[in-house]
């Protein structure tokens, strides 16, 4: 029950603050940047962390392939479905 009620208040904190979409647009392409330059620090060797090179690349691919399917979702269908999913949370 708690976790529904942080969502709720979390989803209309975050439609308060980005109205238009071009503002939402510049925080999902801000938010994929920051993630994007995180996971190509941590492909590296961060703080003496060795990894097996072919663990590492698999790893990366993984990570970075999901963040680009997170990405295209957050772009669009969240538009979409956003008011959908906030009267079923208010519900």
């Amino acid at each position: 029950m708690l976790d529904v009620f942080i969502g709720t208040l979390l989803t209309l904190y975050l439609r308060t603050l980005l109205q238009d979409y071009g503002d939402y647009d510049k925080f999902c392409k801000v938010v994929l940047e920051l993630l994007m330059k995180l996971l190509d620090w941590l492909s590296g060797a961060p703080a003496g962390l060795k990894l097996n090179a072919e663990l590492n690349s698999l790893f990366h691919s993984f990570y970075s392939y999901h963040l680009h399917l997170w990405g295209g979702y957050m772009r669009k269908d969240i538009r979409i479905s956003s008011n959908f999913f906030l009267s079923i949370q208010l519900f």
